[in-house]
C-alpha cells in the first residue's frame, strides 16, 4: 500500500510539476510543490493505516466481547 501510494506521489508531482514549468514557473517553485504534494500524499498513507489498524482492533474487540457473552449465556 506504501508503495502504491509512494508512486502516487511521484506522478502527481511530475504532472503537476509538468503543468507549473509549462505555465513559466521556476524549476525551485515546482520542486517545493512537488515535495509538498509528495509529503500530504505520504503522510495520508501513514494516517489511514493507523485509522485501518485502530478498527481491525475495535472489531477484534467487540468479536471477542460477543464471544463472551455467549458463553455466559450458555453456563461456562
Amino acid at each position: 500500500m506504501i508503495i502504491g501510494i509512494l508512486i502516487l506521489a511521484i506522478a502527481s508531482g511530475s504532472l503537476a510539476g509538468g503543468v507549473m514549468l509549462y505555465l513559466g514557473a521556476s524549476f525551485w517553485m515546482v520542486l517545493a510543490v512537488y515535495s509538498l504534494a509528495g509529503t500530504a500524499l505520504i503522510l495520508g498513507a501513514v494516517a489511514m493505516s493507523a485509522l485501518c489498524d485502530q478498527i481491525r482492533q475495535n472489531d477484534s474487540s467487540e468479536t471477542n466481547a460477543e464471544l463472551n457473552l455467549v458463553q455466559l449465556s450458555k453456563g461456562r
